[in-house]
């Protein structure tokens, strides 16, 4: 965060308790002095339910098709009922 760099993250939640990952996500959020950006992937759902915590533009799903090349989709994409 000092250098103001992208830290990647290949399944932030694996080894952490949920609560922690949520309040560390929260407290990088809060940070204005800085550019740094984390960007990870999870397979925890529970932090997609939490409306406050991600902008829709930042949520992208990925999906792969049978000879292992990956789409990428933004939550923008899709129709929502709210």
């Amino acid at each position: 965060m000092k250098h103001n760099k992208i830290l990647f993250v290949d399944e932030l939640e694996d080894s952490l308790h949920p609560m922690l990952v949520e309040n560390m996500i929260r407290s990088l959020h809060q940070k204005t002095d800085t550019t740094f950006q984390l960007v990870f992937n999870t397979h925890n759902s529970y932090l997609l339910s939490l409306k406050d915590l991600f902008r829709k533009d930042q949520i992208w799903f990925t999906e792969k098709d049978k000879y292992g090349v990956s789409d990428l989709y933004s939550l923008l994409e899709f129709k929502t009922n709210q």
